[in-house]
């Protein structure tokens, strides 16, 4: 019974600690055909600013949020948040920037987060 309790307790936990975003600490590529579709959170902590292909930012359900201490460029991006993409640090794109649904919002009191093109 206690092997029982201790595995349950240890799931609880397990859920309890889920990863809520994607944290990049190294350095993030995507190649030429690529494509990464975000349906969580973005933290941006490490290098990411040559990226071909797609990436995308994908949820129904809730607002998502861009952030980190440095800007992450791609080439091509789709925007498919309902309830729009926070940028807490910008976003540079060098190629197509696709609206399917939601905004980029950023924040009016800091000029210095923008989307970059």
């Amino acid at each position: 019974m206690k092997n029982y309790l201790f595995f349950t307790l240890l799931l609880v936990y397990a859920f309890a600690k889920a990863q809520t975003a994607l944290h990049n600490y190294g350095n993030l590529k995507i190649h030429p055909t690529g494509q990464i579709g975000f349906h969580t959170d973005v933290i941006n902590d490490g290098i990411s600013n040559d990226n071909d292909g797609l990436a995308g930012f994908y949820n129904d359900n809730r607002m998502l949020t861009f952030s980190g201490t440095n800007q992450m460029n791609f080439e091509n991006v789709e925007l498919e948040v309902d309830d729009d993409l926070s940028l807490l640090t910008s976003i540079g794109i060098t190629g197509e920037l696709d609206f399917i649904s939601g905004r980029f919002i950023t924040p009016r009191i800091n000029p210095i987060i923008r989307l970059n093109f």
